[in-house]
């Protein structure tokens, strides 16, 4: 651990070895959680032993982290991008390059840092959709139950207190009403349909018109 001039050698335990990479990051609460109390003062981390003697007095970097390097960690490693973009939990590229150029990445060197590349992770997690039309271009309905609009939304990362996970709405098109049905699965999305129909029938006395 770097002591200002000196260094003072401490056991980290039940930590992930990595001897390659440049930079330790140690977590502040697993420090303290151990009984080192740290202070952060005049742009300085310094870390006390239980006996109140400093082990560690590490100095703020420019961009404003606060570093711990290994000695002898001159030698760079060669990454690529898309290597890096993993690493860093699949960020994207301007990111990436804003960090190294920033040094807020330091110890690697960056390969092929203009060529493209192709995440399948990145594009599996990409959300599609049918496209939308921002204007609506066919004529609205001209009464109650000629043209219904269904969206089924789900599953929700939380459940209601009675562990539903999805809802259905209804929008009718003349009145722009909408009805709004929680459920638990999906398959019971016909059984709503079936429910919302009835209601139509029986407060406006008019039947849903197949398309």
């Amino acid at each position: 651990m770097p002591n200002r001039a000196s260094t003072t050698p401490i056991v980290l335990r039940d930590a992930l070895h990595a001897p390659d990479i440049g930079v330790t990051v140690v977590s502040i609460s697993r420090i303290a959680k151990a009984g080192y109390p740290v202070l952060f003062k005049d742009n300085r981390c310094k870390i006390h032993n239980k006996n109140e003697k400093v082990i560690g007095d590490i100095p703020v970097s420019d961009n404003g982290i606060y570093k711990v390097l290994h000695a002898g960690a001159a030698t760079l490693e060669q990454v690529d991008l898309l290597t890096l973009h993993r690493r860093l939990g699949h960020v994207s590229v301007n990111t990436i390059r804003t960090l190294i150029r920033n040094n807020v990445v330091a110890g690697l060197q960056l390969l092929n840092d203009s060529s493209p590349f192709f995440c399948e992770s990145c594009e599996y997690a990409k959300t599609t959709r049918k496209p939308i039309n921002k204007e609506r271009q066919a004529e609205q309905a001209s009464a109650f139950g000629d043209e219904v609009h269904l969206d089924l939304w789900g599953p929700s990362p939380l459940a209601t207190i009675g562990g539903r996970t999805y809802y259905v709405t209804f929008t009718d098109d003349f009145s722009r009403y909408p009805s709004l049905e929680l459920l638990k699965s999906k398959d019971e999305t016909l059984q709503a349909y079936k429910t919302y129909a009835a209601w139509a029938q029986t407060q406006h006395n008019v039947k849903i018109k197949p398309t």
